[in-house]
């Protein structure tokens, strides 16, 4: 868990949780503003497959993965935390927040159009479907 890359975040999104994540500048090596791991830590490009700008022969092509998480500011710790959680409570418990649950359920809509590429497919037909193998061989087409 101390890595940029986190098994749980991708566990998350499988069992379709959204996750919430800390938000902190990144060290913008690859260009990519973002890093949910500390200060100027990995940024959001390095640290996730499939993300929008890894793909070298286009780089609109991927995911951002900003659609599919919620982030509080980082840099404040566990203050910021806390009442970004309470925010998440008084939108998922408020019948006035039409807007906010839209949002939620294009977050939810998005994970469900990226979680094939998170996974390896283990049917026996699975070879006809999109998966994180099939996903990873189109990636290194872009970069050879």
């Amino acid at each position: 868990g101390d890595g940029c890359a986190q098994k749980r975040f991708f566990d998350a999104i499988l069992n379709g949780c959204i996750p919430l994540v800390p938000l902190f500048p990144s060290n913008e090596v690859d260009g990519a503003p973002y890093s949910f791991h500390h200060d100027k830590g990995c940024s959001t490009r390095i640290t996730y497959p499939f993300a929008k700008g890894t793909f070298a022969q286009d780089p609109s092509a991927g995911f951002d993965i900003m659609d599919m998480v919620v982030t509080f500011n980082g840099t404040c710790g566990l203050a910021c935390l806390k009442s970004a959680l309470e925010e998440l409570v008084v939108v998922s418990n408020s019948s006035s927040s039409n807007n906010n649950q839209t949002v939620f359920q294009e977050k939810r809509r998005k994970m469900r159009d990226y979680a094939a590429v998170l996974k390896f497919g283990l049917n026996s037909d699975s070879d006809g479907y999109l998966d994180v193998f099939s996903a990873l061989i189109v990636s290194l087409r872009h970069h050879v």
